[in-house]
């Protein structure tokens, strides 16, 4: 819940921004994206939110990723190893602008894991861990007039983003 407010108030700064900013040499541009994501954690989606303000950018970004399922038959009498039953992350993003368009930073995120820990053959106890990922941060806005952005995010846990966003 205190996240989706402060996401919210976040959002209303960047419209607020965009209304100063409109009249300037737009030195500050606000940016929203949705992405999806593949990797050793499974498949998942984020949203993001930020800003570029003269050669720099920062946002912030939120989503899921679901791990892949478990194979295999159970075992009667074997205690099974626990599993990762959903994953929800939020972070931020910053980093540089090079040449208009081609921006590089870094993304970190902090991870919330679901586990299921077995208790015995049939029952689990439900816990989660939280820990924090991070990796590069790519982005490409040279299309629609730099309306349009490509960003691409490489961490260990959640893998490979991809995302499209439009600048404002």
């Amino acid at each position: 819940m205190l996240r989706s407010v402060i996401a919210g108030l976040f959002l209303i700064g960047l419209l607020a921004i965009y209304d100063v900013s409109n009249a300037q040499v737009r030195n500050i541009v606000p940016y929203l994206g949705a992405s999806g994501s593949v990797g050793p954690g499974g498949f998942g989606w984020g949203l993001e939110a930020g800003i570029r303000f003269f050669t720099f950018y920062t946002g912030i970004e939120e989503g899921a990723y679901t791990p892949l399922p478990r194979t295999g038959e159970p075992v009667i009498g074997h205690i099974p190893d626990p599993w990762i039953v959903s994953v929800q992350f939020w972070g931020v993003h910053a980093g540089y602008v090079f040449r208009v368009f081609t921006y590089l930073g870094i993304v970190v995120l902090r991870n919330s894991e679901q586990w299921n820990v077995p208790k015995g053959d049939t029952s689990y106890m439900v816990t989660t861990r939280n820990n924090f990922d991070f990796g590069p941060d790519f982005r490409y806005s040279g299309l629609a007039d730099g309306h349009l952005y490509l960003a691409f995010a490489l961490t260990y846990r959640r893998g490979l983003k991809a995302g499209l966003g439009y600048m404002f």
